[in-house]
């Protein structure tokens, strides 16, 4: 049961980043590099948020044997599906190939960066401070 939920969650995760990929592409064919850039801060952002409520969600109700699935398909599936490492490296390598200087170095070095701030942005929000 967790492969085919993790599996499903994957497949829905890699669709929702074709399909943004795919939005942002009809803007402009040029942007879609930025797309990439998005859904992987994105997916860090939903991976911290997401992982927080169904923690929160499944203590709140005593169901804590339930976690790992809930998490993993969560995190490992629909957000592993969703972002793509492979891709934030893959694309200024072909943008530098192709003479281009600056965008590759603004995708290589701004996807961590955004990515970072997503998670931190993320953190904040699922994990407020606790009062005095």
């Amino acid at each position: 049961m967790n492969l085919v939920l993790v599996s499903l969650a994957g497949a829905l995760g890699a669709l929702a980043r074709y399909g943004i990929e795919e939005i942002v592409e009809l803007r402009r064919v040029s942007w879609r590099p930025y797309g990439t850039m998005a859904v992987n801060a994105l997916g860090c952002f939903i991976a911290v948020v997401g992982g927080s409520a169904i923690v929160h969600f499944f203590f709140a109700r005593g169901w804590e044997q339930q976690i790992d699935l809930a998490y993993t398909t969560l995190v490992t599936g629909f957000c592993g599906g969703f972002t793509t490492f492979s891709s934030a490296l893959a694309i200024p390598l072909l943008e530098w190939r192709r003479g281009g200087r600056i965008r590759p170095l603004i995708i290589l070095l701004g996807t961590p960066l955004l990515c970072a701030l997503a998670t931190a942005a993320g953190a904040v929000l699922a994990f407020p401070p606790l009062p005095a």
